[in-house]
């Protein structure tokens, strides 16, 4: 599709995407990089290498997931953009990305990064490269679950417009519902959180309160919309009982910082 290659948020044309399906096009390339990476050394071999040929593969295999990852979640709060004349009364210029590729775009997500990818940490070399391998997936999550992307003004702003004029799209109420479900999997169902999914469930906290405080969500739904969002966060992670330590403390921690964040909102 011809535009603005990203710059005008129609998820159809970005950098070096392919094909009209961001979802499936990204799950196929998944699977070439999941039989990349197991062979990168084996491919890389050069006499008296100390890893350095390993180390920038991987790291290539890793941004190449992360492009992926890029290029689904235009799609959610994304927008089409058909340039047409007078001529062309059937087309429409703005019209919200359909409201299934949207979802099929948030269960990618939380299928490929929500879940640990532990294919990208699992190979046998891994400290070969570094002490801290997660690390590596934190700054993946941070790319994703931020101000910027999932939680940016702009997505929820034209979710909320493209709603009001129809309500059969999807509402923001519905997606970050939708969100909060897939990562709070743990504190709906009172299972015990691993280092990951913390990390996961805190990073979309701090990124929710720094929406909800910023200048653009001020004049707009999304701030009462992530107040409410947070609150039901907070009410549920301030009675939630775990036999696991690690998760019981992550789960007062979460409830402190909501509940710090919203006096402060006052």
């Amino acid at each position: 599709w011809f535009g603005g290659e990203g710059s005008d948020s129609d998820p159809r044309a970005q950098r070096e995407d392919l094909s009209d399906d961001a979802v499936a096009a990204s799950n196929y390339g998944i699977l070439n990089l999941k039989r990349t990476i197991g062979q990168i050394p084996a491919w890389n071999v050069e006499e008296a290498d100390m890893y350095t040929n390993v180390s920038r593969m991987y790291d290539a295999v890793v941004s190449q997931f992360n492009r992926y990852l890029g290029h689904v979640s235009a799609n959610i709060g994304g927008r089409y953009l058909t340039n047409h004349s007078i001529e062309q009364p059937d087309l429409v210029k703005y019209a919200p990305v359909p409201k299934a590729k949207q979802k099929d775009a948030l269960n990618f997500l939380n299928q490929h990064l929500f879940t640990k990818p532990t294919w990208l940490v699992d190979v046998p070399y891994i400290f070969e490269l570094t002490d801290s391998p997660d690390n590596g997936l934190y700054t993946l999550i941070n790319g994703v679950v931020s101000s910027s992307n999932l939680l940016s003004v702009a997505k929820l702003n034209r979710l909320g417009q493209f709603a009001q004029n129809d309500p059969s799209n999807y509402k923001p109420e519905e997606y970050l519902a939708d969100l909060t479900g897939m990562i709070f999997t743990e504190l709906d169902k009172g299972r015990a959180v691993d280092s990951y999914r913390r990390y996961l469930q805190r990073r979309f906290v701090t990124s929710a309160i720094e929406v909800m405080n910023s200048t653009n969500a001020a004049t707009s739904d999304v701030r009462p919309m992530l107040m409410a969002t947070l609150m039901d966060i907070e009410k549920k992670a301030s009675k939630a009982k775990s036999s696991d330590s690690l998760t019981k403390a992550h789960w007062q921690a979460i409830a402190m910082q909501i509940s710090d964040a919203l006096k402060l909102s006052k």
